[in-house]
């Protein structure tokens, strides 16, 4: 990473410091994903140091259930998760249950979210609590890699998405419907205290989760 010192830089050139480790915006939807990318082919370091452990206060949960016929491929599955189906390319939070014939494809998913049977979702962010009905169909392959804001698809806290829906791609400022016809509680930018917020720092990106202590990698 590479910084240019605020008043350094002049008619003769900049200054620049050049800083060790890992670094990213991920103030848009498309960099997050990409971060959390990052994190499953180990490229960040985050882990790697020894004498510098993330530490969060999280309730305990039992370890993962992967039942048989589920696949799981490139992911982070953390505790409490029960996977049925087939999940790739993903960061799966604690709680999560991926039910039996379901799909989820270069997505991060919040705690305590359930993909019902036959469900597909991909390049989407689920917030916690969100319910992806039977069959339905969350998000889809943007046209073109890698994908701007516009081509990820995100579901606010507690959605509810009914069976046999399609929510297609949508720009960010378009949270997912809602039964009531209201459009849900959109992911909002909170504090970075707070483990809901969807666009933490690097550092605690995998903090928003839940379940850090139980991450598995799994190929």
């Amino acid at each position: 990473m590479t910084i240019c010192c605020h008043g350094s830089c002049s008619e003769e050139g900049c200054s620049l410091i050049r800083m060790p480790g890992y670094w990213r915006d991920l103030g848009r939807p498309e960099t997050y994903l990409a971060a959390h990318q990052d994190l499953i082919r180990g490229e960040t370091g985050l882990f790697d140091d020894p004498d510098w452990p993330i530490l969060a206060w999280l309730p305990q949960r039992p370890p993962a259930l992967i039942h048989t016929g589920a696949r799981i491929e490139d992911s982070l599955v953390t505790p409490g998760c029960e996977v049925s189906g087939h999940v790739r390319r993903s960061v799966i939070g604690p709680g999560v249950v991926v039910e039996q014939g379901s799909r989820v494809t270069d997505s991060v998913i919040f705690a305590d979210v359930t993909v019902g049977k036959g469900a597909v979702t991909s390049w989407s962010i689920l917030d916690r609590g969100t319910t992806v009905g039977e069959n339905a169909c969350v998000g889809g392959r943007p046209p073109r890699l890698p994908p701007d804001s516009e081509h990820i698809t995100l579901a606010g806290r507690d959605s509810h998405i009914a069976p046999n829906s399609t929510i297609p791609p949508a720009p960010a400022s378009n949270p997912v419907p809602q039964p009531d016809g209201s459009n849900g509680q959109e992911m909002a930018r909170a504090s970075e205290s707070d483990e809901s917020n969807w666009l933490p720092s690097t550092r605690n990106m995998i903090g928003a989760l839940e379940g850090l202590g139980g991450l598995e990698r799994l190929h």
